[in-house]
């Protein structure tokens, strides 16, 4: 990925529990990027909880120096609780990652946390987004970008559905705000 000059969002591979050695080693390696590839870095989710706004909120305080110490922009990671204007950390961050169950995140307050963080300039990005019908959600609602770990993990079964949206036009628009 480094090598495609493409932008750069870093998951904290939170949703199975968070392994603080791994993320501050990781913490450590995007410190000492040299900086033309550092400033690709678009953001760095902030360890967080799944389906828990108040401890990823606590969460957020404890660990959001970390990243900006590494010279990091930093996502807020908004899950189930969080509410669009006294839920999120705005004047820190660049980012809001779309977590959550998926009932919540693909609920009225998630559309109106990425509403809301639009109006502030902030990226937008979701996550679990494994299937063509939530690429086009993604796209209505006008999320900058997203990922799912079945492109990785399983990377011959869903490429091929990815490829075949694309070539049917679903979500075009999204792709190609990857590339700008």
């Amino acid at each position: 990925m480094l090598s495609t000059g493409l932008p750069i969002g870093v998951d904290n591979s939170c949703f199975h529990g968070y392994d603080a050695p791994a993320f501050e080693r990781m913490l450590k390696r995007m410190f000492d990027l040299p900086i033309a590839l550092k400033s690709r870095i678009l953001w760095c989710a902030v360890p967080d909880v799944v389906a828990n706004h108040r401890v990823t909120l606590r969460q957020f305080g404890q660990y959001a120096s970390l990243i900006g110490w590494a010279g990091i922009p930093r996502a807020f990671v908004a899950q189930d609780g969080c509410e669009p204007v006294a839920g999120i950390p705005w004047s820190e961050i660049r980012c809001v990652f779309i977590g959550g169950s998926t009932r919540w995140k693909l609920g009225p307050v998630a559309a109106r946390i990425i509403d809301a963080a639009k109006a502030r300039g902030c990226w937008v990005h979701m996550g679990r987004v494994n299937s063509a019908k939530r690429i086009r959600y993604c796209a209505a609602l006008g999320v900058d970008s997203f990922d799912g770990s079945g492109y990785s993990q399983f990377a011959q079964t869903y490429l091929p559905k990815v490829t075949r949206a694309l070539a049917e036009g679903i979500a075009q628009e999204v792709f190609e705000g990857f590339l700008r």
